[in-house]
């Protein structure tokens, strides 16, 4: 059985839109898209191993769930007018298209399958 990376888009810009539409097409991933303020325990409860938010659109609510998020849960911060993506390490890399942040979620992913 193959091993698919769980990558959650948490929020509903038109940037994670896109995301959604553009990751859904690696097979390696399974993507499902979240309301912005959806509770703690039903983010946990889809158990993603990725959670992507636009830096843009974040509010207080949304940085402190991902600020109580489980060990291990890698969060990626998407920015378009910096061409960057944020990792919640505090690592900032560059990303400027849907392969390069496919490639960054099969590095950080505990699961580290191809995602391709």
């Amino acid at each position: 059985m193959e091993t698919r990376v769980k990558v959650v888009l948490h929020g509903d810009t038109l940037l994670l839109a896109g995301l959604h539409a553009s990751l859904a097409a690696y097979t390696g991933l399974e993507v499902l898209c979240v309301a912005a303020s959806p509770a703690g325990e039903e983010l946990s409860a889809l158990r993603p191993d990725v959670v992507i938010v636009d830096t843009s659109s974040i509010n207080f609510a949304v940085f402190r769930l991902l600020l109580e998020a489980p060990a291990g849960l890698h969060i990626f911060g998407v920015n378009t007018a910096e061409n960057r993506v944020l990792v919640w390490s505090g690592q900032a890399l560059p990303a400027s298209s849907a392969r390069e942040l496919v490639e960054l979620i099969g590095q950080f992913s505990p699961k580290r399958a191809d995602v391709a």
